[in-house]
Order: structure tokens, then sequence, then C-alpha cells
């Protein structure tokens, strides 16, 4: 069965334009269910005009370019590099001399344990400190935005 009332899309057309064309005047004036219902989307309408516009905290139109490098301070070697080859070193040519004069293989096993922890924690603490100073500059980065 055809319905005899104006089309959701029709009433509103007729709210935001502001004008009705000649039938559909016509048929407002008789139909009280359609004036009611234009009378509803003129009152949505006018409630959603004045809404204020939403405010954000911070800039929406110019966010941080995702593929953009962030630069770190320091060399691409870490710091503790040297030092520790040194102690490395210096610890298996004790390990040498310890072997030969004592033919001990648990003080060699210690000290191979004991320089692998070193060397562990060393790299542990550099990749910390690494993501520190990438998140202290990322940080930087979304303040100056």
């Amino acid at each position: 069965m055809k319905s005899t009332h104006l089309s959701e899309e029709q009433i509103q057309a007729m709210v935001f334009e502001k004008k009705t064309d000649g039938a559909a005047a016509v048929h407002l004036q008789a139909c009280k269910y359609c004036s009611d219902r234009l009378k509803v989307y003129e009152l949505i309408f006018d409630r959603l005009e004045d809404e204020p516009i939403p405010a954000f905290n911070f800039r929406i139109d110019n966010p941080v370019p995702a593929a953009k490098k962030i630069k770190t301070k320091g060399s691409p070697i870490p710091f503790f590099v040297f030092p520790s080859l040194a102690f490395i070193l210096s610890v298996f040519g004790l390990l040498g001399y310890l072997s030969a004069f004592y033919k001990s293989t648990i003080l060699v096993n210690g000290l191979i344990v004991a320089t692998a922890a070193v060397c562990f924690c060393g790299l542990l603490w550099d990749l910390v400190r690494r993501n520190q100073q990438k998140l202290n500059a990322l940080e930087d980065q979304i303040l100056q935005h």
C-alpha cells in the first residue's frame, strides 16, 4: 500500500532549505502527522545549530607525522662497549693465567658467568637509556605542537 505522507527525506529537505514546494505545502496544511514531524525536525536541527563546536586540548589539524624519524643524541655504538671489551679481555687473560696455574675449571666457569652477567647488564642498561632518550624526544616533539 502506498503511503500518502511525506517521506523523511522530503521533510528534512524542507527544514534545511526553509522552503516548501506547492504540493508539500498543501499536504503539510492538511496532514497533522507530517506537520508535527516537520516541527520535530525543526526543533532538532535548531538545537543542533546551537550546540557548541567541540574543543580539544590538542591540535588535530597538524598531527605528528608517523614517518618522521626521531633524532637522538649519542653515537651508534654504546659508550660502555670499549671499557667492556677491555674488561672482558683482561678477564680472559686472567682466566688463562689461572687455568694454567691452578688447573681449576670451577673458577674459570665462575668468571665466564660473571663476565656474561656484566655484559648483559650493560646491554640492558643501554637499551633502557636509549628508549628513555627516544621517549623524551617524542614528548618534546608532542609538546611543541
